[in-house]
């Protein structure tokens, strides 16, 4: 019963994630303001993941994640 629930959990917890992971790619998408609170939340949340990854990822359509509008 218990491993359930903290299956659950870790589960809803990584799904949550993902979403946040893909709202900050419609938020960059949509040119949504960085100075949105919602986006600076999002960014917040999500960056120890993005910030790496930029490193490895390429840029798409000859622009670099470099020079968005979410570095810090």
């Amino acid at each position: 019963m218990l491993t359930q629930a903290l299956i659950f959990l870790i589960v809803t917890l990584g799904d949550l994630f993902a979403l946040a992971l893909l709202l900050r790619f419609m938020l960059q998408l949509l040119r949504a303001p960085a100075r949105n609170p919602f986006s600076q939340f999002v960014a917040a949340l999500t960056d120890f993941v993005v910030r790496p990854a930029r490193r490895v990822i390429p840029g798409l359509g000859g622009s670099t994640w470099r020079r968005s509008r979410w570095r810090g």
